[in-house]
């Protein structure tokens, strides 16, 4: 029986994890495909409504006019960066609760985020398990 335990803590949290996250939505930002397909297919997984941008200037534009629950963003990107776009969202009335995780590479200071206002950072390269358990977490 005791053996049983982290089997079904387990199932229990990730059963947890869908219920939280199959009604949000996030924007997720990055100027790679790669990365924001991965991050995408990883949230899909558990039902989350994925919109993505580019880069932050399209990001601003998203959020002029949609309703979101989480912003993941690169913390570089070409022209408005991930710390400019993290002010931004900060300094707007209707955005400035709107959690934000900043993915930052093994050579970026998770300081900048931060600093700029993100919630939380992640460092990449990080597991699935990792992401979703960090945006779970925010939301």
């Amino acid at each position: 029986m005791l053996n049983d335990w982290p089997a079904a803590f387990a199932g229990a949290w990730n059963e947890s994890v869908r219920e939280t996250l199959a009604n949000a939505r996030v924007l997720v930002v990055d100027d790679l495909d790669i990365q924001l397909k991965r991050v995408e297919a990883i949230l899909r997984q558990d039902g989350v409504d994925v919109v993505t941008a580019r880069n932050g200037q399209e990001a601003l534009d998203l959020l002029g006019r949609e309703r979101l629950d989480l912003v993941v963003v690169d913390a570089i990107l070409p022209g408005v960066n991930g710390g400019e776009l993290c002010r931004e969202i900060r300094l707007n009335p209707r955005t400035k609760l709107l959690p934000i995780l900043v993915l930052a590479g093994m050579d970026e200071s998770d300081s900048a985020g931060i600093g700029a206002g993100a919630d939380e950072f992640i460092q990449k390269p990080y597991t699935p398990q990792a992401l979703r358990m960090r945006v779970h977490s925010m939301l």
